[in-house]
């Protein structure tokens, strides 16, 4: 976030918390026409305080405009708006069920080398199985394959041994399919009962304190359990998080999951001191723009 804070004296000062690039080109492009004098500083107060009280003219740096803000601070018009999302926690059950399809996904290609081996050994010189022991190898794993997956070819075996092989193979491998889609399905049905808004409504929800998105569902009478955002998102006292895609996006966790639908738009203003139209005024025609 940023704290901007303008003045017509050649002496300005202006504080900032974090980056504001999108905000910055706003305000620069507003201000280098009205040749207002102004500069940037960094503050570790929070930002809709810090202009409300009158320290900063301007607060930048992706602020959502909620009705507890307004109370506050005046804003400009919406410069942008972004989807507001939800996630909830990874059933426990699911990394387990990953971890265990990767092992057998590890197995079952090394158990095909193996075999393909064997086979190659066993059949080698067959008029399907070459002698030398790379193309040979190759068309002994391209067999175990097709046989694997059901899709079937010919046989490219002639020997009783090496038919046992392929038998066994066979029936491996279609233990660890099973264990695959049995996981696939797993993965899906964790986000089937969240197809709806109403869906996460006896659910306890996590955002961010005096954000819009707080804001917005405790209007829509959600249980709301407020957190800072310098806290971790640890679902803890809440099974769901909500707030903006960019955000959630950013949290890159394979612990968490998002739900498929987007619950509401978040818009995002300049935070103005209340005293200030004049400067609102001025930002609002280069936003319109």
């Amino acid at each position: 976030m940023c704290l901007l804070s303008v003045t017509d004296a050649p002496a300005v000062n202006v504080v900032c918390y974090g980056n504001a690039s999108e905000e910055k080109i706003i305000v620069e492009r507003t201000f280098s026409r009205s040749e207002i004098n102004y500069s940037y500083a960094y503050t570790p107060e929070q930002l809709i305080d810090f202009v409300g009280s009158g320290k900063a003219d301007i607060g930048i740096g992706n602020i959502s405009i909620s009705e507890a803000r307004y109370e506050k601070v005046d804003f400009t018009f919406p410069y942008k708006d972004i989807e507001t999302i939800a996630v909830f926690e990874n059933d426990h059950h699911l990394a387990g069920y990953l971890f265990v399809n990767k092992i057998s996904v590890l197995w079952l290609c090394l158990l095909i080398f193996v075999f393909a081996n064997l086979i190659w050994i066993f059949e080698k010189g067959n008029g399907k199985i070459e002698n030398t022991y790379f193309p040979g190898l190759f068309s002994a794993i391209y067999f175990l394959f097709i046989t694997l997956t059901s899709v079937g070819y010919e046989d490219y075996t002639s020997r009783r041994i090496s038919k046992a092989i392929v038998v066994m193979l066979m029936l491996f491998g279609m233990g660890v399919y099973a264990s695959l889609v049995s996981g696939l399905v797993f993965i899906g049905s964790q986000n089937y009962k969240f197809n709806d808004i109403k869906d996460i409504k006896d659910h306890k929800i996590g955002t961010f304190s005096e954000s819009y998105a707080s804001a917005w569902l405790r209007e829509n009478n959600f249980t709301v359990i407020e957190v800072g955002k310098s806290e971790k998102i640890d679902f803890n006292g809440y099974e769901i998080f909500v707030y903006d895609e960019p955000y959630i996006n950013s949290l890159k966790s394979s612990s968490m999951t998002k739900i498929s639908f987007s619950l509401f738009k978040q818009y995002y203003g300049i935070a103005v001191n209340k005293n200030r139209n004049d400067l609102r005024v001025l930002i609002n025609k280069t936003i319109l723009m």
